[in-house]
Formats: C-alpha cells, sequence, structure tokens
C-alpha cells in the first residue's frame, strides 16, 4: 500500500466515516487506468470479496451523493489523470 496515492489529503479513507470499514472509489492501474467503488478495510481494499490492494494506485472516500448512485465507476477528472501518468511515469522507471 505504499505505492497508494491519496487524493482526499487524509491518512485512511475510513477516518471521513468514522468507521473501520467504509466504501471508497479506488483507481486501478490496467491497461486503463479507471475508478471503481470497492470496500477498504483494515486488510486494505476489497472488491467482490477479492483483494485487490496491489493493484490500487489512488483512492478517494466517496461523497454521499456518489455512495447512493448506482454508478460502479466513475470518470477520471483531468487533475486526476495528470496525477496518474505521473505515478505511471515513476513506476516505469
Amino acid at each position: 500500500m505504499k505505492r497508494n496515492k491519496i487524493f482526499s489529503g487524509e491518512t485512511s479513507p475510513c477516518k471521513t466515516f468514522k468507521k473501520d470499514h467504509c466504501i471508497v472509489w479506488v483507481c486501478l492501474k490496467n491497461r486503463k487506468s479507471h475508478w471503481l467503488k470497492v470496500l477498504f478495510s483494515g486488510n486494505g481494499f476489497h472488491y467482490g470479496g477479492i483483494e485487490i490492494t496491489h493493484n490500487v494506485i489512488a483512492w478517494t472516500p466517496l461523497s454521499k451523493k456518489e455512495l447512493q448512485s448506482d454508478k460502479g465507476y466513475k470518470e477520471l477528472t483531468k487533475k486526476e489523470k495528470v496525477l496518474i501518468s505521473s505515478f505511471d511515469e515513476k513506476t516505469k522507471e
């Protein structure tokens, strides 16, 4: 998890919710980086019961509006695209 970047500025996504687990957006690094809603707990990031921490390059807590949305992903903002491309460059070195 040391490679994960924290867009929210929090040390843990769960601090926002005052719980030991919560739903967050994570950015997965695949051929095309994309955001996905997952569960975060003390054991890492989980999607469908599978731990995916090693694929996570960034995370940010969900807003209440996003949490109520049935959308399973979100588009990268321009700022996030720039940050993620810089992560990709660092991992290539």
